[in-house]
């Protein structure tokens, strides 16, 4: 009864920590879209209705913490970095934020979001292959600890 007991959990937790590595590549695309989608509605504040880059962060749920450094008097640089989620490219796109002209910062937002969609698709594709592999892995690993075990 205790063997079956152990064996029970030993396959739970295994199929739980697959689960969970799978759950991480879900966070990182949907982290991913939403970066997305708050940088298209950066440009389109900052094209569209002309406003400022610091009035269009503080509008902003991802990039008002941004604002507020920028308030602070930190450099654009330094004020977004922190909020890049790790997406490839923004380290440059934080950096070509400091353009003094409107069109600068446009094609900089331009060129970022197409970067993006690249590592959107790659994220996808991540969440599809090694999505399943690590919920299979998971379980699979769980029943062979298992069998070793009994």
């Amino acid at each position: 009864m205790l063997k079956a007991a152990g064996a029970v959990l030993i396959l739970v937790g295994s199929a739980a920590l697959g689960f969970s590595k799978r759950m991480t590549l879900s966070r990182r695309l949907d982290d991913l879209r939403r970066l997305r989608w708050e940088t298209a509605s950066l440009r389109s504040k900052i094209y569209g209705r002309g406003v400022s880059l610091e009035e269009a962060f503080a509008e902003s749920e991802l990039f008002a913490p941004a604002a507020e450094a920028l308030g602070r008097g930190v450099p654009v640089r330094e004020a977004v970095l922190p909020l890049g989620q790790g997406a490839e490219g923004f380290e440059l796109f934080a950096r070509g934020l400091e353009a003094d002209t409107f069109e600068g910062q446009i094609r900089n937002i331009d060129v970022f979001l197409a970067e993006l969609e690249g590592g959107i698709a790659r994220a996808e594709d991540d969440l599809k292959r090694r999505g399943r592999l690590y919920l299979g892995g998971g379980a699979l690993a769980g029943a062979a600890a298992v069998i070793m075990l009994l």
